[in-house]
């Protein structure tokens, strides 16, 4: 090896070790996309509640967000979660729709708004089903509802509107109770049967 080295002209051999040195940092440190640079800048701001803190001393708060939530079932134990899925939102909108594939492959995302969604659908139902459609959002005021539109216009933007119908008839068939209503009746009684449009 040595020889042939030593054969080859000092050009050759600097031109080699260069392309070499390119390649090398090619594959160790690929150059990044738009979206990879967009995607960043969003964990960076959702760090702590979807991703864990830099030290890793942390987990994400979400899971323990949601318990507390799910626990006090009411505005006081929701009021930090919601706060928290408020920011979720705007952060999501700052994502470019060009980088919605991309984003919607991390778990991280798919958590956040998914189990947000799901969570919301819940609370709203409670123990068991509303008498009647007029209480389909239960104790969920204004903001909370236009929170939830929010997050559902942004599962179908970064999901599909496939993904968002199989989440729906998902939600709803867990719910309390259902099994004694008709489809119709869990659809209307439902949080998910809210007409958005009413909440921009």
């Amino acid at each position: 090896m040595d020889q042939l080295l030593a054969s080859l002209p000092a050009r050759v051999v600097a031109i080699g070790a260069i392309i070499l040195g390119f390649l090398f940092f090619l594959i160790n440190d690929p150059p990044k996309t738009v979206c990879d640079v967009q995607l960043e800048i969003f964990q960076k701001e959702q760090e702590k509640f979807l991703y864990p803190s830099k030290s890793g001393a942390r987990k994400p708060e979400i899971d323990k967000d949601f318990e507390v939530c799910r626990l006090g079932a009411g505005p006081g134990g929701c009021f930090e979660l919601f706060r928290k899925l408020k920011k979720l939102a705007v952060d999501l909108e700052n994502i470019p729709r060009q980088c919605a594939g991309a984003a919607s492959g991390r778990g991280e995302i798919q958590k956040g708004v998914w189990g947000s969604l799901r969570l919301m659908v819940m609370l709203a139902w409670g123990e068991k089903p509303p008498l009647t459609y007029v209480q389909r959002h239960g104790w969920l005021d204004t903001s909370d509802v236009a929170l939830f539109c929010k997050l559902k216009a942004q599962a179908v933007e970064f999901f599909g509107r496939d993904a968002w119908v199989r989440f729906r008839e998902g939600a709803t068939s867990a719910l309390p109770g259902v099994e004694a209503l008709p489809k119709d009746q869990v659809w209307q009684r439902s949080l998910i049967s809210t007409t958005c449009e009413n909440y921009r």
